[in-house]
């Protein structure tokens, strides 16, 4: 194309026709076949063998789907369609974990807390170990003579904030609140907010507490510690996303551990867990 420096009227040809058509792909491969992991009868577009990897695994020996892959990008492959096939009985490992409510008198029955899957079936997920860890990042100490059963006054509010679970150790127990509101000015935490179009479906006051005694409040968060072979990884979980049921009546265990197909638990923790499996996989239960 010419360049114009100077001012005035140019005339310039141009073609007017359409463009041409460039070539449709004719390398895109399709592969239908038996993989450890994925999704079921949907097909994924994979542009390389660590794609590949990191959606289907690495080699099996029940199936050639990933050295066919593997050969495809090796000898010059762009992209491939794959689609995991399995049998209609393949299941995706689960672990269920049950909490004792901490209640005074006889132990009710324990509740259903947590219900962890494998994202995709297979026996990928008898391989992948998952711990729960309690952890605190706030602690304080009310005053119960300027508390009262909707709120209590620390002696600072950081960390907190609404929706946080909070544990306090009053003289008849343990109570187990999600703060509603927090006043900054006054070091408040209110368990029930004083606005009523504020408040939370589950939000119950205090009780029990000695007015001559201080009140121990701290945060309670969990991490899910997850771990397959030599990998692992951190999670921070909220329990304000838990439900109101396990904030109103149950604690989380300290450890619950469950890896493949057993289920451990701390001798301290009163805890227990559970471990469920699909159809290619058994269940045990032992006790550390």
């Amino acid at each position: 194309m010419p360049t114009y420096v100077t001012p005035g009227v140019y005339y310039e040809r141009s073609d007017a026709g359409y463009a041409a058509i460039g070539p449709l792909r004719t390398d895109v491969a399709a592969f239908v076949g038996i993989a450890r992991r994925g999704p079921l009868d949907v097909p994924l577009p994979i542009s390389s063998w660590r794609q590949f990897v990191s959606h289907y695994g690495d080699f099996t020996g029940a199936a050639y789907l990933a050295y066919a892959v593997r050969g495809f990008f090796e000898n010059g492959g762009r992209r491939c369609w794959i689609v995991r096939v399995a049998s209609a009985a393949a299941a995706s490992a689960s672990a269920a974990t049950n909490v004792q409510p901490a209640v005074v008198g006889p132990p009710p029955p324990p509740l259903h807390a947590w219900d962890v899957r494998a994202w995709s079936p297979g026996v990928w997920g008898n391989d992948v170990e998952i711990e729960w860890r309690e952890t605190h990042r706030a602690q304080t100490v009310a005053a119960p003579v300027e508390s009262a059963p909707e709120y209590v006054t620390v002696a600072s509010v950081a960390g907190f904030e609404r929706g946080t679970h909070i544990r306090v150790h009053a003289g008849s127990g343990i109570e187990y609140r999600a703060i509603s509101s927090v006043d900054v000015n006054r070091r408040r935490l209110y368990v029930v907010n004083p606005d009523r179009h504020d408040r939370l479906p589950y939000e119950r006051p205090l009780t029990g507490y000695d007015p001559a005694r201080p009140l121990p409040v701290e945060s309670i968060e969990y991490s899910l510690l997850r771990r397959h072979f030599t990998r692992a990884c951190t999670s921070a979980i909220r329990p304000q996303r838990t439900g109101p049921a396990v904030r109103r009546q149950g604690s989380f265990p300290h450890a619950a551990i469950c890896r493949g197909v057993r289920a451990r638990r701390t001798a301290r923790a009163p805890e227990r867990s559970t471990c469920r499996r699909g159809a290619a996989a058994r269940c045990d239960r032992g006790t550390t």
